[in-house]
Formats: structure tokens, C-alpha cells, sequence
């Protein structure tokens, strides 16, 4: 729930948002704080009733068939290679976040971009497979995390395109369209994402590994504890004395505020009771 502007706009999306469906039945589902799981493909039809109650799910059954599944970094190597990719790079793995790592001198918190840096897919591929620390245990380099929007599947991945599915039928007829973007993202364990909320719907199939999600309906993000701080963007700095792997904070210009919260949900949220899941390789 992040707009650029007057808190009054802010407050009025994430309130529409919250008004546009009852989840006290969808958090009720969710015993002991675990989304459900279900076999899986599911019915259009079921599909769209859960889609309507706002009620998370991992399906399992879904994607057995994708020869995704079967990727290895050397057979992304060979099939990707020299292929531009933009790569969202920052010293702690959070971007779009309000983090330690922002603190300036003053004790002012910034709102912080990652680095957007273009990179072959070959050199990422390099990046996420060197040690991300020394053997004293230092941080040696940043975090590398392919995140990019805009339905990156489509244009910067279409090499893959005949290795799975760019839309699953049940969810297109449930929802009565095609997705508004099919993204696909690659990244390390350091990688992860701040509390934020998406004012659409979302399906993630995991193709390699495991994805952690810690959710909140909508109706209880008034206790995050949002306020505004300065946006900026981390930038490449040579200097080895930074202090954060050769990256330095940038306030954008001109100035703007972006509402945020400094809380870390899954680490520092269990008084606010939120919702887990897990979802693996395959589902």
C-alpha cells in the first residue's frame, strides 16, 4: 500500500481496500496461522468463490507437468547467457524497504529503491553463485535479486517460454481475463521482501526452492504503523569505507515521501498474529 503523496490518498486506497471484501472468514480458515492446503488444479468455478472470499491457498497438482521444474543454473546458462536482465541489487537483500542499512548519520530513516542494474543473465548467474560472505563471516558483496515488473516473463525471458505455461486456464476463466503481467524472478536466500501490500490479485508458482509468505487481511494494516519518510535509491559507490558493499543511499530529487513501516512482519510481528505459508518447488 505505497502511493507517492498526501497520507489522506494513502489511507483511502488501503481503506477501499479493506471495504472491498469481508476476510474474517478467510483468516478463520486459516487455522493454527497456517494458509490451507488444497490438491490442486481446483475448478474455475471453486476457484473464483475463493478468489471472491479473499481466502489464500496453495494448490499442490498444478504444474507437475512444467518442464520448469526440472531448471538447473547451468541449463539457464546455456539457454539465457548474454541476455540483459535488470537485477534489483541493495546491501541487505530488502528492496523497496525501511531498514537498518537506511539509517543515515542524523538517525533519519529513508525509504530505499534498490539499484536497478541491467546485467547478462550469465553475470547474475556468476554473482548468486560467489560467497555472499568471507570466511570470517563478513559481507563481501550485495544481495542480487531478478524482481523486475512489468511482465518480465514476457520480454526478458522469452527463451523459456516453451518450458511452462504463461497463464493457467481455471484462474484466467475464474477471473475472466489473462493475467495483467506474468513476471518471472530468481534470486538468493538474503533476498527478501518488506511489508507491503498489492492492490491485485496474485498467483506464484515456485519453480526451485521455497517462498515464505507472512500475510495480514487487509483489515488489520492499520496496525503496522505506517509514516511517511524520504524516498531514495541505493546507488554504485567505489568507496570501500561506505560501509554497505559498494552502495550508497541517494535521496531521490526532487523529494517525496513514501508511507511505509518500519516493522518486520515475519521477525518482529507475532503480536499482530499473522498468517504463514510455505510454498515449495512444484506448487
Amino acid at each position: 500500500f505505497v502511493m507517492e503523496g498526501a497520507d489522506d490518498v494513502l489511507e483511502d486506497d488501503l481503506v477501499a481496500l479493506a471495504a472491498s471484501v469481508d476476510a474474517t472468514a478467510a483468516r478463520a480458515a486459516c487455522t493454527e496461522g497456517r494458509v490451507p492446503r488444497q490438491q490442486g488444479p481446483p475448478s474455475p468455478e471453486s476457484f473464483a468463490r475463493n478468489v471472491h472470499a479473499s481466502q489464500p491457498l496453495v494448490f499442490t497438482g498444478c504444474v507437475d507437468h512444467w518442464h520448469a521444474l526440472t531448471w538447473t543454473h547451468e541449463h539457464l546458462r546455456s539457454v539465457l547467457g548474454e541476455r540483459c536482465v535488470h537485477v534489483a541489487v541493495t546491501p541487505d537483500g530488502l528492496a523497496d524497504a525501511v531498514s537498518p542499512a537506511t539509517r543515515q548519520p542524523s538517525g533519519e530513516l529513508l525509504f530505499a529503491r534498490p539499484l536497478e542494474q541491467p546485467l547478462s543473465f550469465r553475470a547474475f548467474l556468476d554473482a548468486i553463485e560467489s560467497p555472499l560472505a568471507n570466511a570470517s563471516g563478513e559481507q563481501r558483496r550485495p544481495v542480487f535479486y531478478v524482481s523486475h515488473q512489468n511482465s518480465s516473463l514476457l520480454t526478458e525471458f522469452e527463451p523459456l517460454w516453451t518450458d511452462l505455461e504463461r497463464s493457467l486456464m481455471w484462474a484466467d476463466r475464474a477471473f475472466g481475463q489473462l493475467p495483467a503481467a506474468v513476471n518471472l524472478w530468481m534470486g538468493e536466500d538474503g533476498a527478501r521482501t518488506s511489508v507491503h501490500a498489492d492492490l491485485f490479485d496474485n498467483l506464484y508458482v515456485v519453480l526451485r526452492g521455497e517462498k515464505h509468505f507472512t500475510l495480514l487481511p487487509p483489515q488489520e494494516g492499520c496496525r503496522l504503523g505506517r509514516r511517511p519518510f524520504r524516498a531514495a535509491t541505493w546507488v554504485a559507490n567505489d568507496d570501500a569505507t561506505s560501509g554497505h558493499v559498494g552502495l550508497v543511499l541517494q535521496v531521490d530529487e526532487p523529494q517525496t515521501r513514501v508511507s511505509w513501516t518500519t516493522l518486520d512482519l515475519e521477525r518482529e510481528g507475532g503480536h499482530l498474529h499473522p498468517i504463514h505459508a510455505t510454498v515449495r518447488a512444484g506448487e
